[in-house]
């Protein structure tokens, strides 16, 4: 009986043995972190470890807790997390505010003076920092989410930005002298064909896309060069400014082709990617936004 072990009795001192054993292969896998590796060396050269400090370089330490953490910020492009945070910068960039004005009134002044001087670089000037794509993408996130409140705010502010370019425009064109002006730009932009569509179409795709991933963003104000949303509708003004109806009709037609080319495009694009699962989050985010809207 003696020689057996009883378990009534024997159990505090296995439990004991484990709970040693289980913090025995705690600190050995902190020695073995990436941190615990400077821990290790003040160990080996001996003395007290809590009281040998070896501090690594800088470089190191940011390796150490890269390594050491682990966790690298997610960039799945169907991810929710990711999807609302695209969300976020679309509301944000598309809001009536006093910025959003300014950035139009700006854009649309630029593009309108290289237009009149004929010259293209001007042109691309003011098209790098127009926010006027920001509603057409924001107005394909409401076709996608299917909310009437949103796609009739979505028109709302494209209304209002097509009306800030044109008055803008007629303004600038009234100042520049007639001598200086030059339509050459305007008579290639009201002439347009099959291409230029599938060429928004492309655009589209790609500044859907760019909003959709974080780390893309950068690419916008190519895509905003590329898209060419802006010079149509200077052009229109331009062409309304000197009473010319075969530029007018041009210029509506091309304005009218870019810009449905990109609603379409982005719709599809937002709706592979699902960012129908956010609609109750835009919904929140747009009915919480308050919209400045100048008179």
């Amino acid at each position: 009986m003696f020689g057996k072990k009883n378990f009534l009795t024997d159990w505090p001192v296995r439990l004991c043995r484990k709970k040693k054993l289980e913090e025995v292969a705690r600190n050995r896998n902190k020695e073995e972190s990436p941190s615990g590796l400077w821990r290790l060396l003040g160990k080996q050269v001996g003395g007290n470890p809590s009281r040998v400090r070896i501090s690594p370089p800088p470089f190191v330490s940011v390796i150490l807790k890269t390594m050491e953490n682990g966790e690298k910020k997610t960039d799945n492009i169907k991810d929710i997390g990711v999807q609302k945070e695209a969300v976020d910068k679309l509301i944000e960039s598309s809001t009536l505010n006093m910025d959003f004005y300014f950035m139009m009134v700006l854009s649309s002044a630029i593009v309108c003076l290289g237009i009149l001087l004929n010259n293209i670089v001007i042109v691309i000037g003011g098209m790098v920092v127009t926010p006027f794509l920001s509603p057409l993408l924001m107005l394909s996130l409401a076709f996608v989410i299917s909310d009437i409140d949103i796609i009739k705010r979505s028109f709302f502010i494209i209304l209002k930005s097509v009306a800030v370019i044109v008055a803008t425009s007629l303004v600038v064109t009234i100042l520049v002298p007639s001598s200086d002006v030059d339509l050459s730009l305007i008579s290639g932009i009201g002439h347009i064909n099959l291409s230029y569509f599938y060429v928004s179409l492309v655009v589209g795709i790609a500044g859907a896309y760019s909003w959709a991933r974080p780390n893309l963003s950068s690419v916008l104000p190519g895509v905003a060069i590329s898209v060419a949303l802006l010079p149509p509708l200077v052009s229109f003004a331009v062409s309304l400014a000197f009473f010319d109806a075969d530029l007018i009709a041009g210029t509506i037609r091309s304005a009218a082709a870019n810009m449905t080319g990109v609603i379409l495009a982005s719709t599809f694009v937002f709706a592979i990617l699902g960012f129908y699962r956010v609609r109750g989050y835009v919904r929140k985010e747009i009915g919480q936004k308050k919209e400045t809207v100048l008179e």
